[in-house]
């Protein structure tokens, strides 16, 4: 299981192709959180539990663990498609890429 690392001035990285689209996160899932924990839509997990649950109280979220539900369900809904989700061996990033219709 890789090590979960901080990478001080790395940024999220979002990429735009022809027939995808990238998000980039640099680093690993949080909290030793794995790829199938994400698809499944369970056990949330944060960065930063403090801030996390400071954005839930200040209602600047909705609801902790809803994103990848979300995300797939927009995706069937828009093109039939699934978001994807890669976490890089080496622990260096994270990537979740949305596949574009082409028409």
């Amino acid at each position: 299981m890789p090590l979960s690392i901080a990478i001080t001035g790395s940024k999220v990285m979002l990429e735009v192709f022809r027939d995808r689209i990238d998000v980039t996160s640099p680093g690993t899932l949080p909290n030793h959180m794995r790829v199938e924990n994400v698809r499944s839509g369970g056990n949330p997990r944060s960065r930063n539990e403090l801030m996390a649950n400071a954005m839930l109280v200040a209602r600047l979220m909705e609801q902790r663990g809803r994103g990848w539900p979300v995300m797939r369900r927009a995706m069937r809904e828009f093109n039939g498609t699934e978001p994807e989700i890669v976490q890089d061996e080496g622990g260096k990033f994270v990537r979740v890429t949305f596949r574009k219709a082409i028409r």
